[in-house]
């Protein structure tokens, strides 16, 4: 089911390899007529990341609150792990679609990534990112990340 969604909604295609993955690492994730998945990767020593992979949504679903619930529901998941300090994805450059929607919801461009995907022309993706506040840790070293702008849509 999650590939047949994923060949719908996205212009990447993921290896089997990707599939096999998802399911034995407990990635968190939703699916119906929609796709979520996301999994913790490490961002500094003591701090965490929730990558976000995929979301999508089926067009004649969309508009309707799905996304947005879906994107609530990974904070959600985020912030209920102390050691999560953000939610972080990429998105292709022209993606203005999606560019507009995380906008909106407070996402933040990190950086330009150029050539990130290999069949995509462009190939370069934003990285986006969003804080998930913790209560401070006073070991815990502050970082500072340059945000870039987004042309267009952010």
């Amino acid at each position: 089911m999650l590939r047949r969604l994923n060949v719908l909604l996205f212009p990447v295609r993921y290896t089997q390899r990707y599939y096999q993955d998802v399911i034995g690492a407990g990635h968190i994730g939703k699916l119906g007529a929609m796709s979520v998945i996301a999994n913790q990767q490490a961002q500094s020593p003591g701090s965490k990341e929730l990558y976000l992979m995929t979301l999508g949504v089926l067009a004649p679903y969309r508009n309707v609150g799905i996304g947005s619930y879906l994107l609530d529901w990974v904070i959600q998941q985020a912030r209920g792990d102390s050691s999560i300090g953000r939610v972080v994805l990429h998105v292709h450059t022209e993606n203005t679609e999606a560019l507009q929607f995380y906008s909106h919801r407070k996402f933040r461009c990190i950086k330009t990534v150029k050539d990130y995907y290999r069949n995509l022309d462009p190939p370069n993706a934003y990285l986006l990112a969003f804080d998930t506040p913790s209560p401070p840790n006073p070991r815990r070293k502050a970082t500072v990340e340059r945000e870039e702008p987004v042309v267009g849509a952010i």
